[in-house]
């Protein structure tokens, strides 16, 4: 994919304390206003987080969940639902809260696009793939459709917005790429999402030959992405050298 614009973001610092945090007690004794800098999202797979029920989280589908916690020089610390209570705090605003300050994480946005619609690469720390919950923010168009997202690393995170037909090819090139990005051992997560108003959806691409032995690629999901790429129409041409898509 050709290189077209790069966008560094360097970010402020993590708000600092004068001791790094011994225990969660210390963290969340200061109240509400102390902890509010702090409160930060992350993103996690389902099962690396079993004992949640007395945890912030927002299941997002997937397999994947965002839990609220506080940032420290020492961790992340969840934020647990009792405290949330005798606090009398509002979940909805602190989970704003802790979106607005996912900003301050560093990050670098490059763009490429190869003809078909642009895929912007997200780069940084471990935070990464969290930006996924600011998705819209990201990318430089609208996305009344949403995006295709790839989280191969908690350091990487692969955006490409449904504009139009050509999206197709973008798919199956994304799956042709996940492999590699994932690299050996797997990576965060091996598979394409459609992320649409906070929730993301499994998709995948299926590879299958006609009778005639022409080798046709379908894209399979949730409904709300059929019907997305049933209103772009016709499925453009393959480039030269490359399979028809269905």
């Amino acid at each position: 994919m050709g290189l077209f614009r790069r966008k560094p973001h360097p970010a402020a610092a993590p708000p600092s304390t004068s001791d790094a945090a011994e225990s969660r007690d210390d963290v969340f004794a200061g109240g509400l206003e102390a902890v509010r800098p702090l409160l930060m999202p992350r993103l996690r797979r389902a099962e690396q987080l079993p004992d949640r029920q007395d945890c912030v989280v927002r299941e997002l589908g997937g397999g994947f969940l965002a839990v609220l916690g506080a940032r420290t020089p020492s961790g992340l610390y969840f934020l647990r639902t009792g405290q949330l209570h005798r606090w009398g705090a509002d979940p909805a605003e602190l989970w704003s809260v802790g979106l607005h300050n996912l900003r301050r994480e560093p990050r670098e946005v490059t763009v490429f696009q190869q003809g078909v619609g642009p895929v912007y690469q997200v780069k940084g720390g471990a935070w990464t793939a969290t930006q996924v919950l600011r998705a819209e923010e990201l990318v430089e168009v609208a996305m009344p459709h949403g995006c295709v997202v790839a989280m191969p690393g908690e350091n990487l995170l692969v955006l490409h917005p449904l504009v139009d037909v050509n999206s197709y090819l973008r798919i199956m090139e994304l799956q042709k790429m996940l492999p590699r990005l994932c690299g050996p051992q797997g990576g965060f997560s091996d598979g394409l999402f459609h992320w649409h108003r906070g929730a993301l959806a499994p998709l995948r691409v299926v590879e299958q030959h006609d009778p005639d032995g022409t080798l046709v690629h379908s894209i399979q999901g949730g409904a709300e992405l059929a019907a997305t790429l049933r209103a772009f129409g016709n499925i453009p041409g393959p480039p030269p050298g490359r399979s028809a898509s269905t």
